[in-house]
C-alpha cells in the first residue's frame, strides 16, 4: 500500500499538481546586526583559511522537483559537490563528501528516489580519489562536517580513518531512532556507522545566534568557521559559514538545493522537506544573510553556479584528472 501511495504521489506531481505554496512563518527571522559584517573580520583570529571545490557527480531530475519556479517538463542536471577548507592550525576540513559508485546504487534503487532522480557518480570522482590527485593524502584530513545524513552527502567516510566526523546530535539521534523503509534507502545507517567513526555530535540549540542564524557555533574558537543551524530538509540539517581570506562563504547543504530556493523562496517538492515551515525559515535566514553581506557566496547543496556568478577568484573548482 505504501509503495502504491508513493507512486501515486509522483504521478500526480508529474501531471501538473499546482506548485507549492509558501508555508507561513511562525516567527520573524532574526535581524542581522549592522555591525555583523565588521565582526566577521574583527573576530577572525587566523589568516590562511582557504577553500577548494570538487564535484563528485550529478543528479538528473525534474526541474519542479527542486524549485517551484521550474516546470515538471523541464529537466535539470545538478551538482554533487564537496568542499575542502585548509585551516592554518586545524589542517584540512571537509564539508560533505558527495557521491561514490557504492552510494549511487541504493539511491537509484529506491522506490521514490529511483523514479524521481538519476544519480551519476563521476569515474574516480569520489572525495578520497580526487584529493589524492590534487596532492592531498586523505590521512591528512582531520575534520569532516556532514550537513545531513543522506547518502549523496556522506560519501565514503571509511576513506578518512583519522578524521573526526561532525554531525548535529539531532540529526544523528533522529537517524538512529527512525525505521527507514527498505525500498527507499537514501539514508546513512547511523547504527552501523556509529562504532566505526570518530564521531563528534554537536548540539546547536543552546548556542548563541550568529547574524540571522538562530544558532551558530564557533568551531575552533577563532572566528574562522561557524556551524549554523539550517533545519527543514532534515531535522538536524546544518550549514557551515566560513570566513575565508577572500571573504565569507556559506555552505548550505540541502537547506537549499539550487539558487532559486533562497533567492526567490521557491520551494522544492514536499518530499524534500521534513518540515516545510522550518525549511522556509532557513531559506529566509539565508536570504537575509546574503542581503547583509553582498560579498557572501552561498553554495546550495547541488548548485555550483554561484561560483560563476561571483567576481571572487579564491574559490577554485578542481576538475578530476586535470
Amino acid at each position: 500500500m505504501k509503495r502504491l501511495a508513493a507512486v501515486a504521489a509522483l504521478v500526480l506531481a508529474a501531471c501538473g499538481v499546482p506548485n507549492r505554496k509558501l508555508p507561513p512563518l511562525e516567527r520573524t527571522v532574526r535581524a542581522v546586526p549592522p555591525s555583523f559584517p565588521q565582526s566577521t573580520v574583527v573576530d577572525r583570529k587566523v589568516s590562511g583559511v582557504t577553500m577548494r571545490i570538487y564535484n563528485t557527480g550529478h543528479v538528473r531530475t525534474k526541474g519542479a522537483a527542486v524549485s517551484s519556479l521550474k516546470s515538471w517538463s523541464s529537466k535539470v542536471s545538478l551538482d554533487e559537490p564537496f568542499f575542502a577548507i585548509r585551516h592554518p592550525d586545524q589542517g584540512v576540513v571537509l564539508f560533505d563528501l558527495g557521491l561514490t559508485p557504492e552510494s549511487v546504487k541504493p539511491l537509484n534503487a529506491g522506490l521514490v528516489t529511483g523514479l524521481l532522480a538519476k544519480f551519476i557518480a563521476l569515474p574516480a570522482g569520489d572525495a578520497a580519489t580526487q584529493l589524492k590527485k590534487d596532492g592531498l593524502d586523505p590521512a591528512e584530513v582531520r575534520w569532516i562536517i556532514v550537513s545531513h545524513l543522506h547518502l549523496d552527502h556522506t560519501g565514503d567516510l571509511a576513506a578518512f580513518p583519522k578524521a573526526t566526523v561532525i554531525v548535529s546530535r539531532r540529526e544523528w539521534e533522529d537517524a538512529r531512532r527512525e525505521t527507514r523503509p527498505s525500498e527507499d534507502s537514501k539514508f546513512l545507517d547511523a547504527k552501523v556507522w556509529e562504532p566505526r567513526l570518530r564521531l563528534r555530535l554537536i548540539d546547536l540549540d543552546g548556542e548563541a545566534p550568529y547574524g540571522a542564524f538562530d544558532h551558530g557555533l564557533d568551531l575552533f574558537a577563532d572566528g574562522s568557521l561557524y556551524l549554523v543551524s539550517l533545519p527543514g530538509h532534515t531535522p538536524g540539517s546544518m550549514g557551515l559559514w566560513a570566513n575565508l581570506d577572500g571573504g565569507p562563504v556559506l555552505l548550505a547543504g540541502d537547506a537549499a538545493w539550487v539558487v532559486d530556493n533562497y533567492m526567490d523562496l521557491a520551494l522544492p517538492i514536499g518530499r524534500a522537506m521534513a518540515d516545510p515551515r522550518a525549511y522556509r525559515r532557513s531559506l529566509e535566514t539565508i536570504r537575509a544573510m546574503q542581503a547583509a553581506m553582498p560579498r557572501l557566496v552561498v553554495f546550495p547543496g547541488h548548485d555550483l553556479t554561484p561560483r560563476k556568478l561571483s567576481d571572487r577568484d579564491d574559490l577554485p573548482l578542481i576538475t578530476p584528472g586535470k
